[in-house]
């Protein structure tokens, strides 16, 4: 799959590379190796997280995408949510290019310096996620004795409870007055 063009939230897995060699960085195990893209108004961000906590975690990324000239902080988030699963800190920061490698730097307090590395990017992995399913969203799903009809809906909030009600009084009324399992 290409990269994500399209408005949304998609998981997408990533490794920390080296900056110049074709190899893992050494800071690779202090990212977890799954990330989130928001696209939104064609404006790309990506959340690169850590699955555990560590002291004084720094993140900058390259402000071109590449591995030199100037650096920008990445915000920083506390929980961060990605497909149902929680990590303590993430980073966030521009993709101002859909290349397969973008420019970071990172420094923990038991790195003496802060190298410069990549994140590398598997499109091929990329996939949407969805909001109402990320957000603890209702499911509702009906399907009658013959399995003729059936509908699926995802919801959040009052809309949850609309959708469930528009859900059972649709499928009582294409089951026909006829009992069915609901």
């Amino acid at each position: 799959m290409a990269a994500a063009t399209d408005d949304g939230t998609y998981k997408v897995s990533i490794q920390l590379w080296h900056a110049e060699k074709d190899e893992e960085s050494m800071g690779n195990s202090f990212i977890a190796p799954v990330a989130q893209i928001k696209v939104e108004n064609g404006q790309k961000t990506i959340t690169v997280v850590s699955s555990e906590s560590v002291d004084n975690f720094q993140f900058w990324y390259y402000t071109d995408g590449s591995v030199n000239g100037e650096t920008a902080a990445a915000q920083m988030q506390e929980n961060v949510v990605i497909n149902g699963t929680t990590y303590p800190i993430g980073f966030t920061f521009p993709l101002v290019t859909d290349a397969e490698y973008v420019g970071v730097k990172f420094q923990a307090s038991i790195m003496p310096i802060s190298p410069s590395a990549r994140v590398k990017i598997d499109y091929s992995t990329l996939q949407p996620v969805s909001d109402g399913a990320k957000s603890g969203g209702a499911v509702v799903q009906l399907n009658t004795d013959s399995g003729d009809y059936s509908a699926m809906w995802i919801a959040t909030g009052v809309t949850a409870g609309i959708v469930l009600l528009s859900a059972l009084i649709g499928g009582l009324c294409a089951c026909k007055g006829k009992k069915k399992k609901v």
